[in-house]
């Protein structure tokens, strides 16, 4: 992954949830974007996000493998995530085609979908920073 965004004058004012079943995905995203100023709590699992959620921790922002090595899939996080904060805003990547993804969500809405090898400064201009 590329870190092509090197600007750090604008301070991130959001609180986000990075869940990827891959560390080195996981803690890259992480990293970027605390470094950015974010608050980022991160999982690596449906269930461990679900955790996260239930000790309070309210993200703005949700960015999440599609396919996370389980049972479950980003996108029911997100179902499950916007189903309580409907305005939140949602995005998942993917090593897949972006129709496969597109057709597991039927009508949910999110705010982007990335395909990997993700380019982290199009991510972070899509949530504004």
């Amino acid at each position: 992954m590329k870190q092509t965004d090197s600007d750090n004058s604008r301070k991130c004012q959001k609180r986000l949830l990075i869940v990827d079943d891959d560390p080195s995905v996981r803690e890259t995203l992480e990293d970027y974007f605390e470094y950015r100023g974010c608050r980022v709590r991160s999982a690596e699992s449906v269930s461990e996000a679900r955790h996260t959620l239930a000790m309070g921790f309210s993200p703005d922002v949700v960015i999440s493998d599609w396919q996370l090595g389980g049972p479950e899939t980003g996108a029911e996080l997100v179902r499950e995530i916007k189903r309580f904060k409907p305005n939140s805003e949602t995005y998942l990547i993917s090593g897949h085609s972006r129709e496969e993804v597109i057709d597991d969500l039927g009508e949910l809405e999110i705010s982007g979908i990335y395909t990997k090898p993700l380019e982290i400064g199009d991510l972070a201009r899509s949530i504004g920073l």
